[in-house]
């Protein structure tokens, strides 16, 4: 089973975590400059603002056309009037060559209603992080689908990947665990503690390391 692991975040990690593990590099469109990131860069991963859509609208289609990423996350559906107009979106995307759409549906009943070409954005975190959580039985509507799992820890989503069709997963959690906390994560993830005078930049390369190690084992286990 093959599945990229995508780091949205700044470009000195997100450019270390692809050369030493091959991390797909991500960015929200709205945060490419303040990410360190430039128009010559290969991003590979490109996520939609989820606040001030109408505002930020621009930069997102922008970094789209000049980017040609791997990945597009269409701007989230919120409400079932913005269905059809975000749909025609992700098959603009497909028209400028790129293969991979993320729809992410935040109303019940609409996962089922996503055409077949296009992944759907399951919201992997918990209320602190994802605005809307669906119960994971709404999985099973749409069982055998492809998805993309947005945010949470790799435990977890490594656990979603026996059940479902997983293409890709995206998270970087972990970054504000190292700033705020200052704890980095081992290779079975457990919670290191880093207090001291080392900077917190260095605490997020370690975490990098710890969680690169754990996907290299569980890939291992993979048939």
């Amino acid at each position: 089973m093959k599945f990229d692991i995508i780091f949205c975040g700044r470009k000195k990690f997100t450019k270390y975590a692809n050369q030493k593990y091959g991390w797909l590099m991500g960015s929200r469109s709205d945060h490419i400059k303040s990410n360190g990131h430039t128009w010559n860069d290969n991003v590979d991963f490109i996520d939609a603002p989820f606040k001030d859509w109408e505002k930020k609208k621009g930069t997102f289609l922008e970094a789209v056309e000049r980017f040609k990423p791997k990945y597009v996350v269409v701007p989230d559906i919120y409400h079932w009037e913005d269905f059809v107009e975000r749909l025609k979106m992700g098959y603009t995307f497909l028209d400028m060559g790129i293969g991979n759409i993320i729809i992410v549906p935040k109303q019940k009943g609409m996962h089922s209603k996503i055409p077949p070409e296009f992944i759907i954005g399951w919201p992997m975190a918990n209320k602190s992080y994802s605005d809307i959580c669906f119960d994971e039985w709404e999985l099973f509507n749409i069982r055998g689908r492809t998805i993309h799992l947005l945010g949470s820890m790799p435990r977890r989503q490594a656990e979603m990947m026996q059940y479902h069709n997983v293409c890709s997963i995206d998270g970087n959690g972990f970054v504000k665990v190292a700033q705020k906390y200052r704890k980095a994560y081992g290779p079975n993830l457990e919670a290191i503690n880093m207090m001291g005078e080392i900077h917190s930049d260095e605490i997020v390369f370690r975490s990098i390391d710890g969680i690169g190690k754990f996907w290299k084992n569980f890939n291992e286990t993979l048939p």
